[in-house]
């Protein structure tokens, strides 16, 4: 047993110091092993690659020499010790032959400061002290300090309290701290790390700290701070109102609440300022916390080169002047924001130009922002969602309904900012614009116009903004006096090279203005007419021309939409479906546009001109026309109309202007002979860039030569994407008569097909072929749908002058791929890993490669999806599925290759459900259940899918008897074999029912069972006794009667009545005690028990009796008897010794005498009884109550004797109802007290007659 102990303890030491500092292995635990010192490594979350996480030591390292070896022998001792308060200590002691270390491990109750304190005095460096508390603890004052101790407190629900003292705790170097279950509360502040050290906080609060500055002060580097499962709410600071982390430290928060926490400076949860400071929160709800001060930071403020990584958690409403949720200020930071949620924030701003107020305000550091969910915030003034500038990744989130009424979604800012902005929705969002507002707005150094004057920033470096879904986003413009407006999309880049923007898709976002013409309002008897005509213009957009109109009423109420198609709308509206008061020159009208975005390049859209000069070459005095086309770059099909283009030819200056569609020309008569240069210009107008374009021409004077025609000749469709069409060149000589036109057979021709990449690249493709039978003909394949210009040339030869004809095909059809998405499996089991497969196909079933396609799952994008591959498919693992209790709804859709594919949508569904079970009672045994006799209840619960039995182990089972719960999960739970087996009672022989029920959890479906046991249950049988303590009494002397009360099984039956007759007649009714013992003393003091005290011939007859319980037990009676005599008595005469004829008093008297009075030689005279006396058989006769004993017991007379003979007397006492009947006699002899005499006769004389004589007599005594 004391090996066992031991091996715990050293266990849970060494899960301590793997929370903390060291890592001791498994394998070191044996006889001879070591344990060294080590560091640890913050995790590396499993989506995110290695190389972006900072490693950190979190303890102090030390070298090789310094490792301290401890050798474990069977030397081990367990000892048991009382405190100084008597709280009983375990304490472990493992000794090693090494005398230079022990390492002690103790695990006390504490119900106060005090009780802490001196453990800690009592213990030292090395040593682990485990506090279990017993109660909530008030802080008197602040810990004890201690050095490189391990500390656990295990709060079992209770409540530090801090008492408000200025220091909580201050760890000394190498101290572990963890806190588990404990509430912390009411303290000024909590940790003052002056020294590295390790605090870990599990399953606790943190709450209702009115704090002078911040919870935890990191004052030292290397210190680490671990938050697990706890509530950290209701907190106030100054700055850092939990963590102030001023040196180089590790802060992990994981599965945390953080909410309504608020500092009067910046950082309501952190403020990091420490170098390299490491910050990773994870899978927490961050709410409602608010920063005052100017820096902001309503979770997190830092102005250092921190690293934070934070992933999955919810911000919601979170409040900071410059940023609500992080302010991260310093080039050297690197902020991590994956899969996070980011909603409910309300930020408002009055700053201008680059540094407005934001949510997310990262300067100069590293940021990449991937997969989070941005929804429902809202930025006022001039403040932005997020202020960025630095190397930023925005990718793969989802931007839904958020409103910036005033500033911009996203603000990017300065030279060393780099953004890659891909795989964004950008959906639903409200842009008003006050100001300068985009979704994505690129700040610019302006020199010319103070408070945006900021000459030491230059613009933003390089953007990507590809192949994102810009969706449903409204923008508000102010109204316009030229009736343009700009784009919603992005602000003015300055250097239009180092912007690359493609792939995008842009759907029904609108422009929502006021600014139009309504041609004509009117009125008939029945309807109320509006003519409205649309000639919007967007900067960088075609004429907006297509959209709605909404009618409202006077008080701005709708009345109705309506379509305007082509710029035109006309409405006609019954009066009756108008509400009172409203009529045609009071009603509200707006127009919303639907508003194409097209790739983005500067304020200006980019111009493309074309020139070229015929005939070429042309002979002197004949006349040469320059013509060429002006139009949109990115779209040919879009004319520049009226547009001054600038003719140069051979530096003379010429002007011409571009008619409706786009085409210009130029008549000129060279006057010379040579090569001519000619450069065509278009300068900024209209909203377009400058662009030119060169020819040349030759002049010659010979005679001309045979003039010839070329044509194109195109096929009359044309197909899609990738299928080959034909395109054939004729070449014939040109006559005055078209019918002797003479095909040129045998002359070679050149053709150049020039074609476009979806990035603008011109590739041209040449050809070059002879004259057959008419004609020249080659196959051409088109690689994406935006068209090809195609050029044929006939060189002119000795006979026949050069000719060259043009055409184009404006584009290809798309090809429709079709893109299916499947699950495996279909119908799962939670837990289950579900493979989704999507494939891309094209028109012909053959699989498009390198494609990316999105995949979500209600909703919810996948990220870091890779492209299809050869076999045009992506397969992802989607792990550890959850149960859900509607089918997964699967959407994969294929945004298309620009010019090449058209989007694609696949769907599917899946079910996740929870692996059914079964519970089942094992039948009871009828000779098994026994009333008061415990007998085993087993219930087994097993995995109930098609095949399978497995047992269920772990699972918490709540057992019901009669509806009453008698086990579950906190009794224990199924062991290995899927069972629970506890003991049960029953203590009456009706039937019952046993319902065993599993209620489920996050994996299995509930199950239940239920037993109903109806065998007869043999009652039991009680005996009582009866003793009688002493069976003869005298009259009213305490009768006590006792017994005890048992049942068949040897149990006894405690608080049970038992009923007491005497004689037949019940006379009290007593309870059982816990021994099963009753008792009744019968005393003449209670009235009741008198009669049952008095004199009888018979025995009194006693019976205890016990009536049972229904259906559980029967009942049993005993008699026994006892006997009440009359009270004996004593007469007792007072010896005497009487003379003769003098009075004799005499005393005589009556006495009590039981048993113990004689043996005691006690008395107890009896008064008010007559007594009888005789002497010598005659009666005494006494005056009258002389006869009645007093308060003594004794009467007293007075009596003579008057003779010297004996004389006997006689006293008598007859019995009465109480008492009986005594005599006493003595014999006494009267003493003659009289003196004998003698008499003696003197006489003189007398001897003669008549002679007088003298008599004397004398008298003499004896």
């Amino acid at each position: 047993m004391t090996n066992k102990k031991h091996g715990l303890m050293l266990l849970a030491m060494v899960l301590i110091l793997l929370a903390g500092i060291s890592m001791v292995s498994a394998n070191d635990l044996n006889d001879t092993s070591q344990v060294t010192k080590d560091t640890s490594q913050l995790s590396t979350p499993s989506n995110y690659d290695v190389d972006k996480v900072v490693q950190s030591d979190v303890a102090t390292v030390t070298s090789e020499a310094d490792v301290e070896k401890i050798t474990q022998t069977s030397d081990t001792i367990n000892t048991q010790q009382n405190t100084s308060d008597d709280k009983e200590t375990t304490k472990a002691i493992t000794k090693g032959n090494d005398k230079s270390l022990k390492m002690v491990t103790d695990t006390i109750a504490v119900t106060s400061m005090a009780d802490i304190n001196s453990a800690i005095n009592s213990h030292t460096s090395g040593d682990t002290l485990i506090f279990n508390l017993q109660n909530d603890i008030l802080v008197t004052s602040g810990f004890n300090q201690f050095y490189g101790m391990t500390l656990t407190f295990n709060g079992n629900g209770h409540t530090i309290d801090g008492n408000n003292v200025n220091e909580f705790m201050q760890p000394s170097t190498g101290s572990v701290v963890l806190f588990n279950d404990v509430t912390l509360t009411n303290m000024r502040k909590g940790f003052q790390l002056n020294n590295p050290c390790n605090i870990t906080i599990n399953n606790s609060k943190i709450i209702n700290n009115n704090l002078g500055s911040t919870f935890i002060d990191f004052n030292s580097a290397n210190c680490n701070i671990t938050l697990n499962n706890s509530i950290v709410a209701n907190n106030k600071g100054s700055q850092g109102t939990i963590f102030e982390m001023k040196q180089s430290g590790v802060a992990l928060v994981n599965n945390c609440t953080i909410e309504n926490n608020s500092a009067t400076g910046s950082g309501a949860f952190m403020y990091v300022t420490g170098a390299n400071c490491v910050v990773n929160v994870t899978n927490s709800h961050l709410n409602n916390n608010s920063a005052q001060g100017n820096d902001g930071g309503g979770v997190l403020f830092t102005n250092t080169n921190a690293n934070l990584y934070f992933e999955n958690n919810t911000f919601s409403a979170n409040r900071g002047n410059r940023g609500s949720v992080i302010n991260a200020n310093n080039a050297g930071s690197k902020v991590t924001f994956v899969n996070n949620t980011v909603e409910n924030h309300t930020v408002n701003s009055t700053n201008q130009g680059q540094y407005p107020n934001a949510i997310l305000y990262v300067m100069d550091g590293e940021l990449e922002i991937s997969g989070n969910t941005i929804r429902n915030n809202m930025a006022n003034g001039t403040a932005n969602l997020f202020t960025i500038s630095g190397p930023t990744n925005l990718t793969n989130n989802s931007i839904i309904n958020n409103s910036a009424q005033g500033g911009s979604i996203f603000h990017l800012f300065k030279e060393n900012t780099i953004a890659n902005i891909t795989g964004n929705y950008v959906a639903e969002n409200i842009i008003t614009n006050i100001g300068d507002t985009f979704i994505f707005k690129f700040y610019e150094k302006d020199n010319s116009n103070p408070p945006y004057s900021y000459q030491y920033s230059l613009p933003v470096q390089k953007a990507i903004i590809v192949d994102n879904t810009f969706n449903n986003n409204t923008y508000i413009p102010p109204n316009s006096a030229d009736g343009k407006f700009v784009d919603i999309l992005m602000s003015n880049f300055a250097n239009t090279n180092n912007l690359d923007v493609h792939g995008n898709e842009y759907v029904h976002n609108a422009l929502n203005v006021t600014t139009w013409d309504i041609i004509g309002k009117s009125s008939d008897n029945d309807n109320y007419i509006i003519n409205a005509t649309v000639t919007l213009r967007s900067i960088y957009n075609d004429t907006v021309r297509n959209g709605t109109i909404t009618l409202k009423d006077k008080d701005g109420n709708p009345i109705g939409t309506y379509q305007v198609v082509n710029g035109t709308c006309n409405i006609a509206i019954p009066k009756n479906q108008v509400p009172a008061g409203t009529n045609e020159n009071n009603m509200q009208i707006e127009f919303h546009s639907y508003f194409k975005h097209y790739q983005y390049y500067d304020q200006l859209k980019y111009s493309h001109i074309t020139v070229d000069a015929q005939p070429n070459p042309v002979t002197l005095g004949n006349t040469v026309t320059i013509s060429g086309d002006l139009t949109d770059q990115d779209d040919s099909s879009i004319p520049i109309v009226g547009g001054t283009v600038t003719i140069t030819i051979n530096g003379e200056v010429y002007t011409t202007t571009t008619d409706s569609n786009g085409h210009y020309t130029l008549d000129n008569v060279p006057s010379s002979v040579g090569t001519k240069s000619v450069k065509a210009v278009f300068d900024v107008d209209l909203g377009y860039e400058r662009s030119e374009a060169q020819t040349t021409f030759v002049v010659t004077d010979e005679a001309e030569k045979l003039p010839t025609d070329i044509q194109i000749v195109l096929p009359d469709t044309v197909g899609k994407v990738f299928t080959p069409i034909t395109i054939d060149v004729t070449l014939f000589n040109v006559t005055d008569h078209p019918e002797e036109l003479v095909s040129l057979d045998g002359k070679t021709v050149h053709v150049n097909v020039t074609s476009a990449t979806v990035d603008n690249a011109i590739i041209t493709t040449p050809y070059e072929g002879v004259i057959t039978n008419g004609k020249y003909s080659f196959e051409y394949t088109p690689q994406n749908a935006i068209g090809i210009n195609i050029t044929a040339t006939f060189d002119e030869d000795e006979i026949y002058a050069a000719d060259t004809d043009t055409k184009s095909i404006p584009e290809f059809g798309l090809i429709e791929p079709t893109l299916t998405i499947v699950a495996d499996p279909t119908n799962g089991y939670v837990g289950d890993n579900v493979k989704l497969t999507a494939t891309l196909l094209d028109e012909n079933n053959q699989p498009i490669t390198d494609a990316v396609v999105a995949i979500s799952i209600d909703g919810t994008p996948l990220s870091y999806l890779p492209p299809t591959d050869e076999n045009g498919q992506i397969s992802i693992t989607v792990p550890n599925q959850q149960y859900k209790e509607q089918p997964y709804h699967v959407v994969a859709s294929y945004g298309g290759k620009t010019a090449v594919y058209s989007g694609a949508t696949g769907t599917t569904e899946y079910t996740i459900s929870k692996y059914p079970t079964s519970v089942e009672i094992t039948p009871l045994e009828p000779e098994s259940v026994v009333l008061n006799t415990p007998f085993d209840i087993t219930v087994t619960l097993k995995n109930n899918t098609q095949n399978s039995t497995e047992p269920l182990e772990g699972k918490a089972i709540i057992v019901k008897v009669n509806n009453e719960v008698v086990y579950d999960g906190t009794n224990g739970t199924t062991d290995a074999n899927g069972q629970i087996t506890f003991q049960y009672s029953v203590n009456n022989n009706n039937p019952f029912t046993i319902e065993a029920i599993f209620e489920g959890d996050e994996v299995y479906e509930g199950s239940s069972d239920t037993e109903v046991y109806t065998d007869e249950i043999e009652l039991l049988t009680s005996i009582i006794t009866i003793d009688i303590e002493k069976k003869t009494v005298i009259v009213n002397e305490s009768v006590r009667i006792y017994g005890n009360l048992m049942d068949s099984q040897d149990n006894v039956i405690a608080n049970a009545k038992v009923s007491i007759k005497i004689n037949n007649r019940v006379v009290a009714t007593v309870r059982t005690d816990d021994y099963g013992d009753y008792e009744l003393t019968l005393t003449s003091d209670v009235a009741k028990y008198v009669n049952y005290l008095q004199y009888s011939n018979n025995p009194y007859k006693v019976t205890a009796s016990y009536a049972g319980e229904p259906a559980v037990i029967l009942g049993d009676a005993s008699t026994e008897n006892y006997l009440v005599t009359k009270m004996p008595t004593t007469v007792t005469i007072t010896p005497v010794n009487p003379q003769i004829n003098k009075p004799q008093e005499i005393t005589i008297t009556l006495n009590n005498n039981t048993v113990s009075d004689v043996v005691n030689g006690n008395t107890n005279p009896i008064s008010g009884k007559p007594i009888s006396v005789t002497i010598n058989d005659n009666p005494v006769v006494f005056e009258p109550n002389q006869d009645i004993t007093d308060e003594n017991g004794q009467i007293t007379f007075t009596y003579t004797f008057d003779d010297t003979i004996d004389y006997v007397i006689k006293a008598s006492f007859d019995e009465d109802e109480i008492y009986n009947s005594s005599e006493d006699s003595i014999t006494v002899t009267v003493t003659d007290t009289r003196i004998p005499t003698n008499a003696t006769i003197e006489v003189v004389g007398g001897a003669h007659a008549k002679e007088e004589m003298t008599v004397t007599i004398t008298l003499h005594d004896d």
